[in-house]
């Protein structure tokens, strides 16, 4: 042996020599037997000693020292050792100083190489413990070491270690290693270069309140918690914990990882937690990747409470070297990856590299506490010229950054390069982001392409020096379908705006997507001019900026592109653009929230937008106007109305869209929209539009060609709608469009006078027609007006050519009659409205939007009772083969019914029932009853989908429907083949109606009694009379009492709905078709049916009344009609007492209710004495007649035959 020295060790004497050699092949070396250590190959048991005369370290041939190990005589055999140890052991403490680079120090180890893994105990009956004193040496020193696949399991048996100090030190070097009722202890461990907690896991398994803790790793290089070098697989359950009080070194790693990566399942009542992570010189990271995946699963938490550098300090740090996959799977309950505290120089609580896949799913959460950087602070940090995708697969899945503070800058999500975030409906969220002297920022974009979908929360974004940002962008940003950004309670100096996006650079496509923010001072999407803003086909853009006195601005520059049926929705003011364009857009100025304008005290904010090049077609612009309120113009728009003589009022206003120019030169055409608070009479009018005399023949507004042009348009207030008119007007520099924001006082419109010879323009009869243009000579006549209701012809002028066109509003006008001249004139057919008339304004109605919706809604209750009537095969089976004195039942069928009330839109409604029931049975001359009751719960949830005519576009309407039922039945089956099923039952129904852009919900409760009767005649044929035909006739009768709710907006308009109680009167008849099985075989009980039916349902009542302020409407909406039905099914008889039911139905021809599909299922057990069917003796004498009738059973009359 070389280099050796004598050293003291526990009352003995040892000669140092060199340790475990690096290579493996040292361990194929002999084993030297000796007294001292513990060779568990040879030691099936032990006892324990003292602390005063503790055992020595082993060295065997190699130069090892070792404290306990187990050894092997054949490197291809296996073989499993057990070690029994009975009370505590002690080793005394070790110190060598080798000067051959090779010798190492082990306090349990294995040696040799197999290539078969073996398994090696250590147990003990009571809680026993190794004691190791001081492992020190100027070479490398281990805890626990084995290279092999060879598994260690530790049963009720602890393993203390006060120290090791090694050149480079491990706690434990192991691959395989199975923890029950067992804890190891590492209270010091120190190390010249490289110092580790556990290092090339592969199976760890801890259970039973086992514990591995380390109290203290320091080193003057690098430390590590937790390192992997393969697949690792780590298991924790029932209350185990690996724990790291104190991690403190030049460089840092919580857990690192490389090539396959790690797995952890961690029940939820253990842990893996760092606490104190602390970095001298270099960087701090709580888990590092280069590649693989790292997933954790189970409802555990794995928690690092303090991670702090002087650099970079970073919870989760991912290189993206080889395609790191980062998964955190929380499975069905809540666990969480906790980041207490993050701090450093630059403190971040994720870092992403190029290549790296990151996807939470789950119902837990990553929670970073507290991120802090003494210069700039990340939340999420993406540094890639590669694309990252970053997913939340489960919406239930959280990341929540608490607090972000930097003193320089602060950043929620800093994106460099190539990146797609995907965080699902559960979001990502951002409590609180503090800025430095540069700036406070939610999501900053340097360069490349970022695109987001799901939702984004920043709840509180503040600086008291530079600036708060929402969004920065300098690269490209696509905002996907389905997204939501929601800024809180942004935070500034009293000069410093608040921009929700910010230098925006070539292209930003959004999809869905809301944007909101609480700050006085907020401009929503600042962008450079030639920035293109691209909504996506059938997307919506919604800005809802606004505090509690004033609202932000959507737009500052930027070029918006809308594609078609896409709508920009303003809950905000809308700002300047350097362009719009696009086809069958929509930009609704007018807003849709609930708290939809703002007053300054008492006046009211209106909102405009400018637009310096106006290219959109075929689109909308909805604004908003009211006509008495006082108007505020502290925000540099002035929108209030105008008098007869073009000066400001003091009340009354509306918004406004103002185009510079436009870049086209052939006509655009788009319609401007009208929604106000009421309609009150008023004489002022209110400016919508103004176009510059560049544009005003290119952008045309509602078909208003030339200055002094007229149009009805279609205004909404509330609950109601009326007809309004649009006027357009040329001045010098602009185009105005202008309205009176009331309906002329005569629907009747004549035409504008022609040159030469004036000819009289012919009025059509009938209520509100329209009149024909009046001629001129050899010129056409003025428009005409308003087409009405009813026949009547307009006769033509005394000139040579025909009067213009009549206009829109009432029905079918009449022909027009030829005039004196040889061509003909007078008014053309009208538009078709509800009413016309030719003295009074167009009538107030209720707005069909809100009318349709309540109609069908309101059967949500009715369609549930009535899917609920039922014949007695699909409750209880067929009872004739039951014969029992008692019997129970369940069954449950689902179902879809398709409701069509002819009013423009259909309904589905999805329900499902659950019914249980109990009756007796007692037999009666010829015939068994079966007198019972039933209680049943019953659900169903009805999708309205119709055309919002008020906003272009499809919308959805829900209703839950919930009800319980009792009931009392009577069933007779008589011997003869006739039967007869009686019912009466009682039914409490609520449902809660959801309409589309409301905020209440509302409740509507029913009682409900239904009557049924139910009869029928079995008729059997074939040899053994398995063929059976059942003509069946059904009534039954419902009643559902009267339903009264109120609807409100949040604008406190109201609608008050009433509906008439509902009688129905179903009615079913036709025939069942069934065959027995039992024919074919005594062992096969069942038979199979096809029923084939014609219902008819007699309705009565269910008229539903609509009232406004100014509008009362009634609607029959329930029709009497009939349907084919067809069923099929089977009943089974699996036990002599349990009988199993299946039944499929399906209507056809229907309208109104039709039965998509039925699906029912149901189970009866009978118990208690056989019921016998008497019957009459008939070879009974007339002399024994005298006395009291007896009545035989079966077996009686059978026997008196024989």
């Amino acid at each position: 042996m070389k280099n050796s020295k004598t050293l003291k060790g526990g009352g003995g004497k040892l000669k140092s020599s060199a340790l475990i050699s690096i290579s493996l092949a040292s361990f194929l070396s002999s084993v030297a037997m000796g007294q001292n250590g513990v060779d568990i190959s040879t030691t099936p048991s032990l006892s324990g000693n003292s602390s005063d005369s503790p055992a020595n370290f082993y060295e065997n041939s190699s130069g090892c020292y070792l404290g306990i190990y187990y050894s092997y005589n054949n490197s291809s055999a296996s073989s499993n050792t057990t070690l029994a140890l009975n009370g505590d052991y002690y080793f005394a403490p070790i110190t060598i100083t080798p000067t051959d680079t090779s010798e190492r120090m082990a306090g349990v180890s294995s040696e040799g190489y197999v290539r078969n893994p073996f398994t090696t105990t250590i147990t003990s009956q009571q809680q026993s413990t190794f004691f190791f004193d001081t492992m020190s040496t100027t070479q490398n020193v281990y805890g626990f070491l084995n290279y092999n696949n060879n598994a260690l399991q530790i049963n009720n048996v602890n393993f203390d270690f006060k120290s090791l100090n090694g050149n480079e030190s491990f706690g434990l070097e192991m691959r395989n290693l199975s923890l029950n009722s067992s804890t190891i202890t590492f209270q010091n461990i120190t190390s010249i270069q490289r110092t580790v907690g556990i290092s090339f896991i592969k199976n760890y398994s801890l259970s039973n309140g086992s514990t591995i803790t380390f109290d203290s790793l320091k080193g003057d290089l690098e430390i590590i918690g937790m390192s992997s070098y393969d697949i690792a697989n780590i298991e924790l359950n029932q209350d185990s914990h690996i724990v790291f009080s104190e991690i403190k070194g030049n460089k840092i790693r919580g857990i690192t990882y490389s090539e396959l990566g790690m797995i952890y399942s961690i029940d939820k009542t253990s842990s893996i937690e760092f606490s104190n992570i602390e970095a001298t010189k270099q960087d701090a990271i709580g888990i590092s990747a280069y590649e693989g995946v790292f997933n954790l699963t189970g409802g555990g938490n794995i928690t690092f409470s303090n991670i702090t550098s002087p650099l970079t300090a970073s919870g989760i740090y991912l290189t993206g070297y080889q395609n790191t996959n980062f998964t955190f799977d929380a499975d069905s309950t809540k666990s969480s990856l906790v980041f207490t505290k993050i701090s450093g120089g630059l403190a971040e609580g994720m870092y992403i590299g190029g290549g790296s896949s990151i996807g939470f799913s789950g119902n837990g959460e990553i929670l970073f506490t507290s991120i802090e950087g003494s210069k700039i602070a990340y939340g999420l940090h993406s540094e890639s010229t590669n694309k990252i995708n970053f997913y939340t697969f489960d919406d239930k899945a959280k990341m929540t950054f608490t607090k972000i503070t930097g003193s320089i800058a602060s950043y929620g999500i800093y994106n460099n390069g190539n990146a797609i975030y995907n965080f699902g409906s559960g979001g990502i969220s951002f409590d609180s982001i503090i800025g430095g002297k540069l700036r406070a920022t939610g999501i900053y974009n340097h360069q490349g392409l970022m695109e987001i979908s799901g939702s984004l929360t920043f709840t509180s974004i503040s600086n008291s020096f530079g600036g708060v940002y929402g969004i920065q962008n300098n690269g490209d940003m696509i905002l996907s379908d389905g997204s939501s950004i929601t800024f809180g309670t942004p935070k500034v100096g009293e000069s410093t705006d608040y921009k929700i996006y910010e230098g925006l650079g070539s292209t930003l496509e959004l999809g869905n997507m809301v944007l909101s923010s609480s700050k006085d001072t907020t401009t929503g999407i600042i962008a450079q001019d030639s920035t293109t803003m691209l909504l996506q086909a059938n997307k919506t853009l919604n800005f809802d900026l606004k505090s509690t006195t004033k609202e932000g601005t959507a737009f500052n520059g930027g070029n918006l592109i809308l594609s078609s049926q896409s709508q920009v929705i303003f809950n905000s003011n809308g700002g300047k653009l350097a362009s719009v364009s696009g086809n069958d857009g929509k930009l609704l100025l007018s807003g849709t929230s609930k708290d939809n304008r703002m007053k300054q005290g008492s006046s009211l904010l209106l909102r405009s937008l400018e637009v310096d090049k106006f290219n959109l077609n075929n689109s909308s612009i909805v604004l908003y106007a009211d006509k008495t309120a006082t108007i505020d113009t502290t925000n540099g728009f002035d929108g209030r109305a105008y008098g007869d003589d073009k000066a400001h009022l003091s009340q009354g206003g509306s918004d406004r869209i103002i185009i510079n120019g436009s870049t086209l030169y052939t006509p655009i055409y788009n319609t401007l929209q009208i929604t106000l608070t009421n309609f009150n009479e008023t004489k002022t009018y209110v400016v919508l539009a103004e176009v510059d005399k560049s544009a005003k023949d290119t952008v045309i507004f509602n078909g208003l060609t030339q200055s002094g042009d007229r149009a009805k348009i279609t205004s909404y207030a509330g609950f109601e709608t009326q007809t309004l008119e649009i006027e357009r007007y040329d001045d010098t520099d602009k185009t105005y469009y202008f309205s009176h924001l009331s309906t002329p006082s005569n629907s009747s419109d004549s035409g504008s006078s022609g040159g030469g010879d004036l000819g009289s323009g012919g009025s059509g009869s009938g209520s509100g027609s329209g009149s024909g243009g009046s001629q001129g000579g050899g010129s056409s006549g003025g428009s005409g007006g308003t087409g009405g209701a009813g026949g009547g012809s307009g006769s033509s002028g005394n000139g040579s050519e025909s009067g213009n066109t009549g206009g829109t509003g009432g029905e079918q006008g009449g022909s027009s009659n030829e005039g004196n001249s040889d061509s003909s004139g007078g008014g053309s057919q009208g538009d078709s409205t509800t009413e016309g008339n030719p003295t009074t304004p167009n009538k107030i109605a209720i707005n069909s939007d809100f009318s349709n919706s309540t109609l069908y809604s309101l059967h949500s209750n009715f369609s549930l009772l009535s899917a609920n009537l039922n014949s007695l095969n699909k409750r209880m089976g067929d009872l004739r083969a039951d014969g029992r004195e008692h019997g129970v039942w369940a069954r449950a069928f689902v179902g879809s019914l398709s409701l069509d009330f002819d009013i423009g839109t259909q309904d589905k409604n999805e329900y499902w029932t659950l019914q249980a029931g109990y009756d007796y049975g007692f037999s009666l001359e010829g015939s068994t009853n079966y007198l019972g009751f039933a209680l049943s719960y019953t659900n169903s949830n009805t999708t309205q989908n119709l055309y919002s005519l008020q906003y272009a576009q499809d919308v959805s309407n829900y209703v839950s429907t919930n009800g319980v039922e009792f009931a009392i039945y009577n069933a007779y089956i008589a011997e003869n083949g006739f039967y007869s099923d009686s019912i009466l039952k009682a039914s409490y129904l609520n449902s809660q109606l959801d309409f589309f852009n409301q905020s209440n919900r509302y409740d509507v409760s029913n009682y409900a009694l239904t009557l049924s009767q139910e009869l029928g005649y079995r008729f059997a044929f074939g040899s053994s009379n398995e063929w059976i035909i059942t003509p069946e006739l059904e009534v039954a009768y419902s009643y559902l009492n009267s339903t009264d709710f109120t609807q409100t907006l949040p604008t406190n308009h109201t609608m008050q709905v009433h509906q008439n109680a509902i009688s129905l009167l179903r009615n079913r008849v036709g025939l069942d078709w069934r065959y027995d099985f039992s024919y074919l075989s005594e062992s096969v009980k069942a038979s199979a049916y096809i029923g084939t039916y014609y219902m008819y349902d007699f309705l009565s009542g269910g008229e539903i009344s609509l009232k406004t302020l100014n509008d009362f409407q009634t609607h029959k909406v329930l029709k009497s009609e009939g349907r084919m039905v067809l069923n099929v099914g089977t009943d089974i008889k699996i036990y002599e007492q349990t009988s199993l039911y299946f039944d499929f139905e399906k209507s056809f021809f229907g309208k109104q209710i039709q039965t998509d599909y039925q699906v029912n299922f149901g189970v009866r057990y009978s118990f208690g004495e056989k019921l016998h069917t008497p019957i009459v003796n008939q070879e009974i004498s007339q002399e024994e007649n005298q006395a009291p009738l007896k009545i035989k059973s079966q077996e009686e009359s059978e026997e008196i035959e024989k």
